[in-house]
């Protein structure tokens, strides 16, 4: 079972990025509308999109895993095990390039910005970032219990048909 935390820093990723979205777009709107200030308007608007695309694909992944949760009787455990755990793989690939990218753009934030929102939306970035590390922390941590639990549940069954005597027709 995925447990109520792994919900909760899942939720407080869509938190934080949407949080950094806001940012990004308080930063451009921030601007002055002199061609010499020197942050180019791709970082605040680029950040945004990021944003909205990992909102986008975290609540895909959010709901694979919500769904992987029930039982499903067209799947064996196994394969609802091991299709569980591709997709914490697919979702702690997608959190290290959201770290990646958030960080790239907080120094972005931190280099060029000159107005409050800008160097606020530095702040905000770092934060998402560290907290996309956590995911892939935890997306990680869970396949390995995951595994684990897969493994426990494989040799109790080799137990329970060791135990079975075989049938012989005297």
């Amino acid at each position: 079972m995925i447990r109520l935390h792994w919900f909760a820093v899942h939720g407080f990723f869509l938190l934080t990025q949407f949080c950094f979205m806001i940012a990004g777009i308080a930063a451009f709107v921030s601007m002055p509308l002199d061609f010499h200030h020197p942050m180019p308007p791709e970082i605040p608007w680029g950040s945004s999109a990021l944003s909205c695309f990992s909102h986008f694909a975290n609540t895909l992944i959010l709901s694979a895993v919500y769904s992987s949760q029930r039982p499903n009787p067209l799947m064996t455990e196994e394969s609802r095990l091991n299709n569980r755990r591709v997709t914490l793989l697919i979702s702690a690939l997608f959190a290290a390039g959201f770290a990646a990218a958030d960080w790239s753009f907080a120094a972005s934030f931190r280099k060029y910005g000159t107005t409050g929102p800008e160097k606020a939306a530095s702040g905000v970035a770092a934060m998402a970032s560290f907290v996309a590390v956590a995911v892939v922390v935890v997306d990680i941590w869970k396949i390995c219990a995951d595994a684990s639990e897969a493994r426990a549940a494989e040799l109790f069954d080799q137990e329970q048909l060791a135990d079975v005597e075989p049938f012989t027709d005297s």
